[in-house]
C-alpha cells in the first residue's frame, strides 16, 4: 500500500493463511503484552529500537513448539513468518524498527482488537500525551497493513507453490 494509490484486496486465501499460521503456531494463546515482551527481549541491546532477524528467529522458536509440526508446516511457517519480518525490513539489512514490527505482529496475538490497538498506540505515542502526530498515525496504520500485506503475499506464493 503506497501513496501512489495502490489497493489492497483481502481474499479468502489470505484469511486462510492467517488461520493456518495461527493453527500451527498457536501464537494466539499469547496475550498481546506477552508476545510484545518476548520480542522486546530479543532487541539488539546496543540498538534498543532494532530487532534483528536472528533475534526474531530465536523468539519464534521459543514461542512455537516445532516438535509437533510436520516438515511441510515448518516450511510454510518459516516462509510466512519470515515474509512478515522482511516486509518491515525496508533497508534490506535483516533488521526492523521494533515498534513498527511489534505493532504489526500483534495481529497474531490473542486478545481483543481493542487491546492490540491500544498497546500499539502506546508504542507510537513517544511523548505519552495520548496523542499521535500525523507521522505517528501513518506509522501506526502502516504497521498493521504491512503485516496484512505480507500474509497476502505469503498466501499468494503458497498457492503457487504447493
Amino acid at each position: 500500500l503506497t501513496e501512489a494509490g495502490d489497493t489492497m484486496k483481502v481474499q479468502k486465501a489470505d484469511v486462510a493463511a492467517l488461520h493456518q499460521v495461527l493453527a500451527a503456531t498457536e501464537l494466539d494463546r499469547y496475550g498481546p503484552g506477552d508476545l510484545l515482551a518476548a520480542f522486546a527481549e530479543a532487541r539488539d541491546p546496543a540498538r534498543g529500537g532494532v530487532l534483528k532477524k536472528a533475534g526474531f528467529d530465536d523468539t519464534v522458536r521459543g514461542l512455537v513448539q516445532g516438535d509437533r509440526l510436520s516438515e511441510e508446516e515448518k516450511e510454510f511457517l518459516s516462509f510466512a513468518l519470515s515474509n512478515v519480518f522482511f516486509a518491515f525490513d525496508r533497508d534490506n539489512r535483516a533488521e526492523v524498527r521494533f515498534e513498527e514490527f511489534a505493532s504489526g505482529f500483534l495481529l497474531f496475538a490473542g486478545g481483543s482488537k481493542s487491546e492490540k490497538l491500544a498497546l500499539a498506540f502506546r508504542m507510537f505515542d513517544a511523548d505519552n500525551d495520548g496523542l499521535l502526530s500525523r507521522a505517528e498515525v501513518f506509522r501506526y496504520v502502516r504497521s498493521f497493513l504491512t503485516a496484512l500485506l505480507a500474509l497476502n503475499e505469503a498466501s499468494s506464493n503458497a498457492s503457487r507453490h504447493p
